[in-house]
């Protein structure tokens, strides 16, 4: 019988926003906004561990450098944001409340942005 774990992979795939809020409040801002999402995932029927792998599609209503995402529980293997066709390097940290913070070399234009995550 196959079981899909949902509960940790969905925070990250849907929740994906800019903040400068507190993070403690776990809420995210409208800075950034998601505007499409495409999830792959790797299962194994044997294993309760899972890879997968997210492509969204940010609209940057303000410009910033900083995006905010809750994915308690996932290691990122791999972070990957372009803008204009761009590569921006993005550097990740962990906070409270299961949020996890990206940011960019420099700050994002408004308009749309790319953000490719693979996590296990």
């Amino acid at each position: 019988m196959l079981r899909l774990r949902f509960v940790r992979l969905l925070p990250l795939a849907l929740a994906v926003a800019c903040s400068a809020v507190s993070p403690a409040h776990a809420r995210l801002g409208r800075d950034i906004v998601p505007t499409f999402q495409s999830v792959r995932l790797r299962v194994n029927a044997d294993s309760t561990d899972y890879r997968g792998s997210v492509r969204i599609v940010l609209d940057v209503v303000k410009p910033t450098a900083k995006i905010e995402l809750h994915a308690d529980g996932e290691t990122l293997d791999r972070t990957a944001l372009t803008q204009q066709g761009k590569t921006v390097a993005v550097t990740t940290a962990r906070g409270t409340a299961g949020l996890l913070t990206l940011t960019a070399a420099r700050p994002l234009a408004a308009g749309e942005a790319v953000l490719e995550i693979d996590f296990r």
